[in-house]
């Protein structure tokens, strides 16, 4: 028999609720030991993920081909281009990786594309009337990226372990444009 969504959500909510008042009634003692212990077991578990993906690539002859389809799901909330693997239902078609499921809007900052070069414009959506030009433009497209990319961060970073995951904070950065 397998249990029905709403049990499941019943289950997981008592779980934990079970577990807060667990860990609230916890000696510092005991908690701070099994904090501790959590901590020991990611290093450990992060150890072993770095070993045993060491080298990976050296030892791998051939790799299959793996396909996740074309980006052809439009963000609601921006119109970024996504896969569909990319998807998650309870976002109802809106993602966080483009515009923080809606919360970043760049109609602002977008009218300064718009007015971008029309030469510049045709090459880009390959509408440019000499099609060797256009060619030759996609070919070397990450090169011209990388030439005029103008901008560096550099950070100061504190890396420090949480009960269950590995953080990092940046205590000082400069941007240089």
């Amino acid at each position: 028999m397998q249990e029905e969504p709403e049990e499941r959500n019943e289950r997981l909510q008592y779980a934990r609720e079970n577990a807060r008042v667990r860990r609230s009634l916890e000696d510092p003692n005991v908690l701070n030991e099994r904090v501790e212990n959590l901590q020991r077991m990611q290093i450990a578990r992060r150890r072993t993920q770095q070993s045993e993906t060491l080298c990976l690539a050296r030892r791998v002859r051939e790799v299959d081909a793996h396909n996740i389809g074309s980006l052809d799901v439009a963000c609601r909330a921006c119109g970024a281009l996504h896969f569909a693997c990319e998807v998650i239902h309870r976002n109802r078609g809106i993602f966080n990786d483009c515009c923080a499921l809606g919360k970043v809007n760049l109609d602002d900052q977008m009218s300064k594309f718009r007015e971008f070069p029309e030469y510049l414009r045709q090459l880009f959506m390959r509408e440019h009337p000499d099609e060797r030009e256009e060619r030759v433009f996609h070919e070397n497209i990450r090169q011209y990226n990388g030439k005029l990319g103008f901008v560096s961060v550099n950070a100061k970073n504190e890396h420090f372990l949480t009960a269950d995951r590995m953080c990092t904070r940046s205590k000082e950065s400069d941007v240089a444009i």
